[in-house]
């Protein structure tokens, strides 16, 4: 997955109710949690 340098998350649903992920970037990298395809409460950064 590689994604442009803006403050926006793409989400994708885990339908197997478990993730696994590797990250590799020259910046920062940001993982958001929540209970639906959009930011709101609760959503774990």
């Amino acid at each position: 997955l590689s994604t442009e340098d803006k403050l926006e998350y793409n989400f994708y649903p885990c339908a197997s109710g478990q993730i696994q992920f590797r990250v590799r970037a020259p910046n920062d990298a940001h993982i958001a949690l929540t209970t639906g395809p959009h930011e709101g409460e609760p959503m774990y950064e």
